[in-house]
């Protein structure tokens, strides 16, 4: 077990190196500097650790030193002169400052990798830049400037923007500005006004959006709300407007979606019943990269948007079985598909049939013939601001509802009820906290029962009577730092009591529900994360997923939305799946665990241990984490077989890098006993109850 006199970092190997070496090797070095970043805060940014870390961060900087590498050399020197103040003075930095630090070390990788290729590509023989621990091979980070024209710009704007993936420098006068603008044109610009800031700056920024090449958004923080600044702003070509304090993970965001990057394809549906004018208008947004369900049908419309859930719909309003008026009102009579916008494709030129266009809520009219490029941005633009409504998955229009789960699955994640329910009643249940068949009455549900059970979850979620709890989740090693909490469902009924999670959770799961429920779930986790994460951003969750989320085709598309929505920190995030859906889906499971990872999201694999070849799932899938199943802890202190199973499977687990989990620990002997077998993180009622506000670690 590490503690305040374990060195973090062997003994560093690069001085003497040539510098041609050193650079070479520059970008495994930060790589690796991040790498031990993280270690360093996830032990509590003991002292020993930041003194080795400012041997590393020193070193980068002699390296540095006369490259002609003056971004990098910055970076790398402004968390140099940090590290040497908390180690001369022997205060550990707090929390603000550890997000400034993470912030500059996070920067560093692309800011290296954009340096050494400009080097390379001005010099010959060119550097050879290993791909082993460089950048990652995908585009640099966008390039934003950041304008503050009554001072000195501040590092905390630009530092904030580069934790969330940008490349940013600060600008304080015009001519400065001017001159970087010219020399290397930003992705877009972010302008800091204060209440001293005259007409004239205003003007400047018109100027240069005008005429800067390529063209660049503009975002304007202003000091107040005040509607004659924004309306200046406005005027001045502001794409988008933030009021101070500025919330920098919205800006973020609006950035992201300005520039194009991080961009999910737009969904977009299309009906059109003539074939030729179908293939035309599919091929024409495949082509621009939308992903497209189309059809001639129009009985089928409202089914396939419920399946495939678009971001917008294109239609024909003319036809004879139902025409665009009526389709309209049938999407609308759907709580998932009240807001995503119609757009109406027509050659009719009848100003009268336009307005019962408005009058059905259709958001937009197309005029056939149309252009390509017409087509094209008017999708892509109606995309958009529906993913900006969207993001806001608080809001409570878009949570409640007939089909209210499927709606939250549009928004931003809202979804799911699932395993979580099975929790209560896991507590008595042998197999965990999942009900699976322990419920007669539900077992086999008939018609009455079916319509019993949907009305009244439908009810609950209507009626806001779903809710979460948590769980602490905590470390066996004392400088473990991080906090953790299992995220888990409950649901009252209406007169305000308590439903046995099992029994809903299994009729939930015969109406087909368990689904939508997950991304309910998934989608009120995040936004709380999120939150929490401002003021305490060691804070993960671990969540729950059904079977019915492993077949869902659309899971990842739709978490992936979710998670750039609300700019939760890497590996914060753990979705849990049971040892026998995984079994029961190898290859879907296989390929979601993939893409979870490339999506910086950890995977755990809970009840683990009820089948003889558990451990090959670890070898060949390699979850983040493992939960041994309840079965295997109890009774633990008295049980000698049972210690030798679990003390093999932690020693498996341990070899394949797979970090060690105990749930429904309720006895201290068992504790005990888990801690000397090797577990690492454990939770149960012994330990601290499931609340409904969060609580703190332990």
């Amino acid at each position: 077990m590490p503690s305040d006199k374990s060195p973090l970092i062997g003994p560093l190997e690069d001085q003497g190196r040539p510098r041609s070496e050193s650079l070479r090797l520059l970008p495994q070095q930060v790589a690796e500097l991040n790498e031990r970043w993280h270690i360093v805060r996830r032990r509590g940014c003991l002292m020993n650790d930041l003194v080795e870390l400012r041997r590393l961060s020193h070193m980068l900087v002699n390296v540095l030193t006369g490259t002609g590498m003056e971004r990098a050399f910055n970076g790398i020197r402004r968390v140099d002169e940090r590290l040497r103040h908390h180690v001369n003075t022997q205060v550990r930095p707090p929390t603000v400052e550890q997000e400034t630090i993470g912030a500059l070390i996070a920067g560093l990788r692309s800011i290296v990798a954009e340096e050494l290729h400009e080097q390379s590509s001005a010099k010959a023989p060119a550097l050879s830049i290993p791909e082993q621990g460089s950048a990652p091979e995908t585009l640099p980070s966008p390039l934003v400037y950041v304008v503050e024209p009554d001072g000195p710009p501040s590092d905390d704007l630009g530092l904030q923007l580069a934790a969330h993936g940008f490349a940013t420098q600060g600008f304080a006068n015009v001519e400065a500005l001017l001159d970087a603008v010219l020399k290397r044109p930003p992705q877009a610009l972010v302008v800091r006004v204060s209440r001293s800031s005259g007409p004239e700056w205003f003007e400047t920024i018109r100027i240069l959006k005008r005429t800067a090449q390529p063209p660049m958004p503009v975002a304007f923080v202003l000091p107040c709300r005040d509607v004659h600044a924004r309306l200046q702003a406005l005027r001045a070509g502001c794409d988008a407007c933030f009021s101070e304090p500025a919330r920098v993970p919205g800006l973020a965001v609006r950035l992201h979606h300005l520039i194009g990057t991080h961009q999910p394809s737009p969904r977009v549906l299309i009906l059109e019943p003539d074939p030729a004018l179908l293939q035309l208008y599919v091929g024409i947004l495949r082509k621009a990269g939308c992903e497209v369900c189309s059809t001639a049908d129009p009985l089928t419309l409202v089914d396939l948007a419920l399946d495939f859930q678009p971001e917008v719909i294109l239609l024909d309003p003319h036809m004879s079985e139902a025409d665009g008026c009526e389709l309209c009102w049938l999407l609308h009579q759907e709580e998932a598909l009240l807001e995503i916008p119609v757009v109406f494709l027509s050659a009719e030129s009848d100003v009268t049939r336009h307005e019962r266009a408005i009058d059905a809520c259709a958001l937009d009219l197309l005029v056939e013939p149309v252009s390509a490029d017409d087509l094209v941005e008017r999708v892509r633009n109606r995309s958009l601001h529906y993913r900006r409504i969207s993001s806001k998955g608080l809001a409570p229009s878009r949570r409640d509802g007939a089909t209210d789960l499927a709606r939250v699955e549009v928004a931003d994640g809202h979804a799911l009820v699932e395993e979580e329910i099975a929790r209560d009643e896991a507590a008595q249940r042998p197999d965990g906290n999942r009900a699976l068949c322990n419920a007669p009455q539900v077992q086999s549900l008939d018609d009455e029962q079916r319509r019993h059970w949907s009305r009244l979850i439908h009810s609950a979620v209507t009626e806001k009577r779903l809710f979460l709890v948590y769980q602490p989740i905590t470390s066996v090693v004392t400088t473990d730092r991080m906090e953790r909490h299992e995220v888990l469902l409950r649901m009252t009924d209406s007169e305000g009591e308590a439903i046995p999670p099992g029994t809903f959770f299994a009729s939930a799961k015969q109406l087909g529900l368990s689904r939508l429920l997950d991304r309910w779930v998934v989608g009120e986790a995040l936004a709380v994360l999120a939150e929490r994460q401002k003021d305490r951003p060691e804070t993960s969750f671990f969540i729950k997923l059904s079977e019915g989320s492993i077949q869902d085709d659309g899971f990842v598309a739709w978490f992936g939305r979710s998670l750039r929505s609300v700019l939760v920190h890497p590996h914060s995030c753990v979705l849990e799946l049971r040892e026998s859906d995984v079994l029961a889906h190898p290859d879907r499971v296989r390929n979601l665990i993939d893409a979870l990872h490339a999506l910086d999201v950890d995977v755990a694999v809970e009840h683990f241990g009820l089948v003889v070849d558990g451990v090959r799932l670890l070898r060949e899938l390699k979850p983040d984490y493992m939960k041994v199943d309840r079965s295997l802890i109890q009774e633990l202190s008295t049980r000698s077989e049972q210690r030798d199973r679990l003390q093999e499977l932690f020693r498996q687990a341990q070899y394949h890098g797979v970090k060690t989990m105990a749930a429904y620990v309720e006895d201290p002997g068992d504790l005990m006993v888990l801690w000397r077998s090797g577990v690492i993180l454990v939770q149960g009622n012994f330990l601290h109850h499931p609340e409904p506000e969060i609580p703190d670690a332990l």
